[in-house]
């Protein structure tokens, strides 16, 4: 894992600390699925046990910090991800 990351706005990188208290949402659309509960699920089953396999330092960004976002469109991924903030800030 890392302890900084960048974010480039415009011609310019942003930097950002990571520690242990840190969240990370990945968020990400997957459209047109034939049947999109199943494959949805089937993305995130994938992908969060490879995220068990990785040793983060104590200092770093812990795994059980990581939520994986994922809809059929993006009105429905936003949804999810405003309710994923709302939870990590305990907002009503």
């Amino acid at each position: 894992m890392c302890n900084r990351f960048a974010v480039r706005t415009g011609k310019e990188n942003k930097y950002f600390g990571v520690s242990s208290k840190t969240s990370l949402i990945i968020a990400g659309v997957v459209p047109n699925l034939p049947d999109q509960g199943n494959e949805l699920n089937k993305i995130r089953n994938v992908i969060e046990p490879r995220l068990q396999e990785f040793h983060a330092p104590n200092d770093a960004l812990q795994i059980n910090k990581i939520k994986i976002v994922t809809e059929s469109d993006i009105s429905k991924t936003l949804e999810k991800l405003k309710n994923e903030v709302r939870g990590i800030f305990a907002i009503g």
